[in-house]
């Protein structure tokens, strides 16, 4: 494809952060309300729009997923994004999506992907996803390949995606990652959860690390809801919002 954007993504502005949620519909027999998440995994343009700089290993194209951001970096980024005129206007507040949303989100069950035969589980990784096999073990541009049921791009492969749920271990708390990258192998699919363990010589917690494979998309939701649905949480020192009824 060398590049061109397949789907036309316009990928770039705050604007587009919020033009480009898809409405994710309630689902009482799983207890899911109404949520907004993007079908876009976020962006480098748009990660300098908000922060003025770019920290992604794998540049040259800016509708490239941003990567190499902490979890806590993306804090920071959706604390600015909320902070700008546009997301005021709109009356929304962006977050990650819990582990719980984001697995909905997908929409791929591993019954269903386990039903599936080795030709059929291909095919749908060459149209939805980037993997080992047709990556060149780089990110590519957010929305060149086909969305999922819901209208959501790049679920499968590109970069994994921190969410807003801890790992309940307290000896070794972590943040969730969700979903698989670039140069995973087809024997890691379907798409399962991982986290980082801490590294005591490093100093460094899982929501600090900061790898060329792990991006974010957001979910939005209205203030008023948001602000419902939130409690302050504090662990090391570090103020987490925790999701109350989905994390």
């Amino acid at each position: 494809m060398g590049g061109e954007i397949k789907n036309k993504v316009s990928a770039y502005t705050v604007a587009d952060i919020i033009n480009n949620m898809v409405l994710i519909s309630e689902d009482k027999e799983h207890n899911f309300p109404l949520y907004l998440i993007s079908a876009y995994q976020v962006t480098q343009a748009q990660w300098k729009a908000v922060m003025g700089n770019n920290p992604s290993y794998f540049t040259g194209e800016e509708l490239r997923p941003v990567e190499n951001v902490s979890w806590v970096d993306c804090r920071s980024f959706i604390d600015k994004l909320n902070q700008t005129h546009e997301v005021k206007e709109a009356g929304l507040v962006f977050r990650l999506p819990s582990i719980k949303e984001w697995n909905h989100a997908l929409d791929l069950c591993s019954h269903d992907y386990d039903s599936l035969s080795q030709e059929e589980r291909n095919k749908l990784l060459d149209e939805q996803g980037w993997y080992s096999e047709n990556s060149g073990t780089v990110t590519h541009p957010v929305g060149q390949k086909k969305p999922n049921k819901r209208g959501l791009y790049d679920m499968i492969g590109n970069v994994m995606e921190w969410t807003d749920s801890f790992h309940p271990d307290p000896d070794n708390p972590g943040v969730y990652m969700c979903g698989t990258y670039f140069d995973d192998e087809i024997e890691n699919f379907p798409f399962e959860w991982r986290w980082f363990a801490s590294d005591e010589e490093l100093g460094k917690q899982s929501w600090d690390e900061q790898v060329c494979f792990v991006g974010f998309r957001l979910v939005a939701e209205k203030e008023e809801d948001y602000l419902a649905r939130t409690k302050e949480v504090d662990l090391d020192g570090i103020s987490i919002n925790c999701f109350r009824k989905n994390s």
